[in-house]
């Protein structure tokens, strides 16, 4: 019953580059947030097939804006069909499954040559943010205990106030979408039940310590993480959606995330024109995000 509902209209990342490239690029687009004024009216063109959704039978979850124009939506399989003749839909199609994926190409990152050109390693990652699309992050890990960093102005953000205590001076978001899987999850919060986004986030951004094989560290130890948990509870939800993916995509360029990582796939293909979250992603690489698969 999880239905991806895409819209016929561009999303906001694609409105604002169109009109900012010529004048400073889409990077220079997306620092000065030239994207927010095309999301309102891309939220005022969802509403209109939100209600007709609703009319149908459609319960909508949530709506993708930035990188994405869509509509997430639960609805009857004998009635998701009839979503298809409202005025300014594209598409409808059943939600894919993803599962953890990761693969080390460590002599290909040039690590060390990297935290040279950076001022060292205790500089590394200065002022960055990193989105790890993922598990989750256990935020008492010693990887990111940084006690001499602190959040930046605006932050922590989380969809739940009690995710406050799954962050730090070092994790600044804590975002759950578990009520984007496929089944019921006893736990909505941002805690990391597998360890899967705990190690991504350590590989990205861990700080010095000492771990059971000696010292250890992250490629960019001083920046920020930011968690975006689209993996449930084991045994509830070992797989996601894309529902999940790209409303987490999306929160992540909102909230200002210079890097997404998601270390992950799916076992079904679809072409590129067809395929909303290759799309979402060309989208938020084509307006300066660092999108990592």
């Amino acid at each position: 019953g999880l239905y991806i509902v895409e819209l016929e209209g561009p999303p906001a990342l694609r409105r604002a580059a169109e009109e900012t490239r010529q004048a400073r690029g889409a990077r220079g687009a997306r620092a000065e947030r030239g994207w927010s004024k095309f999301a309102a009216a891309v939220d005022s063109e969802q509403e209109r097939s939100r209600l007709h959704a609703e009319a149908r039978g459609a319960r909508v979850l949530g709506g993708i804006r930035l990188a994405a124009n869509a509509l997430i939506v639960e609805i009857d399989d004998d009635q998701a069909a009839s979503l298809a003749s409202i005025a300014g839909v594209k598409r409808v199609r059943p939600a894919r499954e993803y599962r953890m994926t990761m693969d080390a190409a460590l002599p290909l990152h040039k690590v060390r040559e990297a935290w040279e050109l950076a001022g060292g390693e205790n500089r590394a990652g200065e002022g960055v943010k990193i989105a790890i699309i993922d598990s989750g992050i256990e935020a008492s890990h010693p990887a990111f205990q940084a006690g001499d960093m602190k959040a930046p102005e605006g932050f922590p953000r989380t969809n739940f106030s009690l995710d406050e205590a799954n962050t730090s001076g070092k994790v600044i978001v804590a975002r759950s979408y578990v009520d984007y899987l496929r089944y019921f999850d006893p736990d909505r919060s941002a805690r990391d039940h597998i360890g899967h986004g705990t190690a991504a986030a350590m590989i990205a951004a861990g700080v010095l310590h000492e771990g059971p094989m000696g010292w250890v560290s992250g490629v960019a130890p001083r920046a920020w993480i930011g968690s975006y948990k689209v993996f449930g509870t084991p045994g509830f939800n070992s797989t996601t959606t894309d529902a999940a993916l790209l409303q987490a995509i999306d929160d992540a360029i909102a909230d200002g995330m210079d890097v997404l990582n998601l270390s992950l796939g799916s076992d079904i293909p679809s072409r590129l024109e067809d395929d909303l979250l290759a799309q979402a992603v060309e989208n938020a690489a084509g307006a300066g995000v660092i999108v990592v698969v």
